[in-house]
């Protein structure tokens, strides 16, 4: 059997998965990668979830591989796991990045190591709603800009909930509830 030349892996890379043609010449440049791109790919049924893959491959990934070459490529059930995590908004970006370098430095389960350092993103209201109460008892000004028509101080206080869950408050949602209580 003869290998894949390199315009059919393009036209797989690009039908298949839907990657952007920026990050299809990363992998076929460097043909490890491609190999193991192609490995996580296949764990996923949606190429919205791919294309994400795709994303923190071809920055999170090479950027720490490019601070640290010692750094491995993750196992791809591994890394199409903390993609799926990520997707399904119980990780932020920032915790992603973080358990990816743990996956990269020494392997392991992208949900152990969550769930052992308390990574999970706050996306239930009943457990955001007394930091978004506090937030907005403490920041007058702020409501009151918001309830004026400044936008931006919405996006402020979404920034102090964030701050004050650690980084661990869901935007969007933390977004939807401080929007609903300050415009009652």
């Amino acid at each position: 059997v003869l290998p894949e030349l390199p315009a059919e892996t393009r036209i797989r890379f690009e039908q298949e998965f839907g990657v952007k043609a920026e990050d299809i010449e990363t992998y076929l440049h460097d043909t490890a990668l491609g190999a193991w791109f192609a490995d996580v790919a296949a764990c996923f049924s949606d190429k919205e979830s791919i294309v994400v893959a795709s994303n923190f491959t071809t920055s999170d990934l090479l950027g720490l591989q490019a601070k640290d070459a010692t750094l491995a490529l993750p196992g791809a059930k591994a890394f199409a796991d903390l993609i799926a995590l990520f997707r399904e908004g119980k990780l932020s970006s920032r915790a992603t990045k973080d358990i990816l370098l743990t996956l990269m430095k020494e392997g392991g389960d992208p949900l152990k190591i969550a769930t052992e350092r308390d990574l999970f993103q706050m996306s239930n209201e009943s457990e955001l709603s007394p930091v978004i109460d506090s937030v907005i008892a403490a920041n007058d000004k702020m409501v009151a800009d918001y309830k004026g028509g400044k936008d931006a101080a919405l996006q402020g206080l979404v920034g102090l909930v964030i701050r004050d869950t650690r980084g661990k408050a869901n935007p969007q949602i933390t977004f939807d509830i401080l929007q609903k209580k300050i415009t009652r």
